[in-house]
């Protein structure tokens, strides 16, 4: 687990061993308590809504590296694209959800994770395609609009 975001967030610029042996141990405790979920290197608390979070202002550039965007909030943002445009191509979906999480440029790492997502999304049955759309496959949602 790599803790740059939670060091980074407290206005520092490392951690010694020992604060990140106890960060580590922390989760391992919540995690074994059901506090919080792991998924990869991310940590949430279960039952929240996941929120996109716009980076452009963070005055730290690595919050909006792909390595350090979570695939939750990602995954959310791709279903919030197609969802509000009634669709979007997987192009459209990749330069939508990098200026969501605030990049004015999409660099080949982010692009290649947020790919990543989409494929992960639609295995899941979350995403259809319909007529070179990819559109989510909550019926309910799509009625809505």
């Amino acid at each position: 687990m790599s803790n740059g975001p939670l060091i980074a967030g407290w206005g520092l610029k490392r951690a010694g061993a020992r604060i990140q042996q106890a960060i580590k141990d922390a989760a391992k405790v919540a995690v074994g308590n059901g506090k919080i979920t792991r998924e990869g290197d991310f940590l949430a608390v279960p039952d929240v809504d996941v929120i996109v979070r716009d980076r452009s202002l963070a005055m730290s550039t690595t919050l909006r590296r792909a390595d350090r965007l979570p695939p939750a909030e990602i995954a959310v943002a791709i279903l919030n694209i197609v969802c509000s445009n009634f669709g979007a191509t997987r192009d459209q979906i990749v330069q939508a959800v990098s200026r969501a999480v605030g990049n004015k440029a999409t660099s080949s790492a982010v692009r290649e994770m947020i790919e990543g997502e989409i494929n992960r999304v639609a295995d899941e049955g979350r995403l259809v395609e319909q007529s070179g759309l990819l559109c989510s496959a909550d019926k309910g949602q799509r009625e809505q609009y």
